[in-house]
Order: structure tokens, then C-alpha cells, then sequence
């Protein structure tokens, strides 16, 4: 063995001890970095580059208690951390702890405050940790799907278990705040408004029947047209349904599948470039809701990048809470049912009351399906078997969804 290999496989050794007392708390992260960083220069070896992982950490509490999890996995297998996970690529802090304590717990959250974010260095990588308060929703009970054990820990008990190093600064934080009893916002109300489209906030109906009669004809089939009635009378329903009513003379399978996905595609173009019919007040009845405290959402059973087509036609941004629409989800994404995804758009923005505004039964049937207040779009394409709140203009909503919802 040359004397440079001995060097290194002596510098592994005494990083491994480093490790080790790292992991066992018998040193700081400071101390760590400033120790490893003189053994690297001293040993003559290349200053590691460790990526970056970002996470997120619900400190879930009730009663004055905190949950903890324990690790059953991993290097950090026994570990005690806060529940969370890595926030994906395009995903908000706040919707990738939704999504990961529904993961790992079976269980629905309301996120709160931001506690603060952890940058650790881990012997392998750096941790960057947004930690937030959480609280449970009505009815959500945990089930651990992932970890070996859990437990609520007080005031008292909070620094009984083993906690992971990165974790620790977050725990530093939260044994204060048992003691004052103060969790931030994280029991606050979130109200939120979810829109339908079609009937609901425009009528996009003419110019989504010239754009398949033109891809129709496109396509070959020079003796079939689409009008504005057909359309009228399929919205609402999904994608595959509208193409098995309106494409009878194809072959069920490939050519119908081909034909569909050519139209919903050129109906999206279509559309960005000429829109639709937007009903009166809309754009100022979602500002007025938003200042009066409530989170504007559209959910719909269109073809994906549908409802991207009718904001960026009429240039309103989308996406986060600053946005005037926050979220949006459709059949076309997910292949899920309107009641699905109204409970996912609930759900995953952890809104503690909310609403759906809609115009024809299966609309109101999806929003009953999810458990949510319906209210009906008379103006629209359809009507409702069922006593519910009901408006003629838009701008009614200013009265209607505080009555509803609060």
C-alpha cells in the first residue's frame, strides 16, 4: 500500500469517528464542520461537495403535546424526528407536508405557521428543513404506515427520546413554545371557494365546437360536424364519456382515443388564443373574496391544461397563496372523479371549511359525495333537484358564500 493510500484509509478512519460522535450527539454541528473541515485540509483530501436535500417537517400538536415518530429505516434507523419528507420538484412546502403526512400517517392536516428552516450537514449530505406547526383535521386519526413507533411528548417527556441531530434545533424551539403554549396560526380557520368551470365561470361551449369540428375535418371526417348544443349538453361529464357520446361513428379504441386526444389538445390552443364567454364580475368577485379572507380554487372534470388555458388567455396567475387562483386539478391530471378531486383540492390546501360553486347536478352530486356545501350557478347550463343557495349573478357570492360557509 502506498504511503498516500495509508494516508487516505487513515483519514476514512477518523472521519468514521467524526461520524460517529456526530450521529451520538457527543459533539455539535459546529464543532463537526470546523473538525472535518482541519482533518480535509490536513489529510491533504478533496473538500467534499454534499448535495443539497430539501424536506419538510410537521411539528403536529395537541393538548400541549408534540407528536414524534421513530425511524425504521435508514441510516437513521431508531432515530426520532418530526413526520414529513422531501418537497418534490414543482411542489410548495405546505403541499408536500400534506401529501407526506397523508403518506406516512393515513392522516389529514392543517399547516400553520413556519417554525424555521434547519440547514445541517450530514455526513453525506446537507439538509435544508422547513418545519412548520400542523394541528389534525376533525375526524383524521394517525396510523403509522412507515415508522417503527410514535408518541406525543410534552413539556416534560420532549427530550426522552433520541432525537435526530438535525432535528434538535427544532426541538430547542418547540420546548418553548410548550411551555407558553403558543403554536403560532396553526389552528386558524382557512376558508376556502372551489370553482367549477363551464356554466360556472364561462361558456367556452362555441368556441370549443368550431375548434373539433376543425380537427375533425383535419382528421378526415369531412360529413361530421360538432355544434354548441352537443357541447352543452356533455359538459360537465369527463373526457372519455364526452368522446363515447360525440364520436359514435369511430371505432371504439385507438381511432376514437386518437381522434380525442387530437381535439382536446387543439381545443387548449384554441382557447388560450380565444377564450371563451366570461360571465360578468368574475375577476373582481375572486379579489373581493380573497380580501375578505377566502382561497379561490377551481376544480373540473376537463382534459388537462384546460383551466391553464382559460387563466393565461386572460392572464391571472395561479399557483400560490399571493395568486388570485391558488390551486387548480381536473380530470385530465389525475383520472380522478370531481368528488375526488374537490376532496383533494380541500385537502391538500388543508382548508377548514369550504364550498363548491357549480351549475348542473353532477355537480352537486360530486360536491354532496365529497362532503362539501353546494351552491348553484343558475345562470348556468343546468338545474338542481335539491334545495340548496343559489345565485343569478356572479357577484352574489359576496353574500352567499359567507352565509354558507362562514
Amino acid at each position: 500500500m502506498s504511503s498516500k493510500e495509508k494516508n487516505h484509509e487513515l483519514y476514512l478512519r477518523q472521519k468514521e469517528l467524526l461520524d460517529t460522535f456526530l450521529m451520538k450527539h457527543a459533539i455539535s454541528q459546529a464543532q463537526y464542520n470546523k473538525s472535518l473541515h482541519d482533518l480535509t485540509v490536513k489529510m491533504g483530501e478533496e473538500i467534499p461537495q454534499r448535495k443539497t436535500v430539501r424536506v419538510v417537517a410537521a411539528v403536529i400538536h395537541q393538548d400541549g403535546r408534540i407528536f414524534a415518530t421513530q425511524r425504521g429505516y435508514g441510516d437513521f434507523k431508531d432515530g426520532w424526528e418530526f413526520p414529513g419528507g422531501k418537497i418534490e420538484e414543482g411542489e410548495t412546502a405546505q403541499a408536500a407536508l400534506v401529501r407526506e403526512i397523508r403518506e406516512e400517517l393515513a392522516a389529514d392536516i392543517r399547516v400553520g405557521e413556519k417554525i424555521t428552516t434547519v440547514e445541517y450537514d450530514y455526513p453525506q449530505f446537507h439538509l435544508s428543513m422547513d418545519c412548520f406547526w400542523a394541528a389534525l383535521l376533525p375526524d383524521s386519526n394517525m396510523k403509522l404506515l412507515e415508522h417503527e413507533a410514535a408518541k406525543w411528548l410534552d413539556q416534560d417527556s420532549i427530550r426522552s427520546v433520541d432525537w435526530l441531530p438535525a432535528d434538535i434545533e427544532v426541538v430547542n424551539i418547540v420546548t418553548n413554545s410548550l411551555l407558553k403554549g403558543d403554536y403560532g396560526d396553526s389552528m386558524r380557520k382557512k376558508k376556502g371557494v372551489i370553482f367549477d368551470m363551464d356554466g360556472t365561470v364561462w361558456d367556452s361551449s362555441e368556441n370549443v365546437a368550431a375548434s373539433w369540428t376543425e380537427m375533425i375535418k383535419k382528421a378526415g371526417y369531412q360529413d361530421h360536424f360538432v355544434t354548441r348544443d352537443d357541447i352543452t349538453g356533455v359538459m360537465g361529464k369527463p373526457m372519455d364519456v364526452i368522446a363515447n357520446t360525440l364520436f359514435t361513428y369511430t371505432t371504439e379504441g385507438p381511432e376514437r382515443d386518437a381522434l380525442r386526444a387530437a381535439c382536446e389538445n387543439y381545443e387548449n390552443e384554441y382557447l388560450r388564443e380565444h377564450g371563451g364567454i366570461l360571465y360578468d364580475g368574475v375577476f373582481e368577485t375572486w379579489e373581493k373574496l380573497k380580501k375578505m379572507g377566502y382561497h379561490v380554487y377551481i376544480v373540473s372534470n376537463c382534459q388537462a391544461g384546460y383551466i391553464e388555458a382559460f387563466l393565461e388567455h386572460y392572464g391571472i396567475s395561479y399557483g400560490t397563496e399571493e395568486d388570485l387562483v391558488e390551486d387548480i386539478e381536473c380530470y385530465g391530471n389525475n383520472f380522478l372523479q370531481k368528488d375526488e378531486n374537490i376532496r383533494l383540492i380541500a385537502t391538500r390546501n388543508a382548508l377548514t371549511s369550504s364550498c363548491y360553486v357549480g351549475d348542473i347536478q353532477s355537480d352537486y352530486d360530486a360536491t354532496t359525495a365529497a362532503g362539501l356545501p353546494f351552491i348553484h350557478a343558475r345562470y348556468g347550463f343546468g338545474t338542481i333537484h335539491a334545495e340548496v343557495p343559489c345565485i343569478d349573478h356572479f357577484s352574489e357570492l359576496l353574500k352567499v358564500v359567507p352565509e354558507v360557509i362562514g
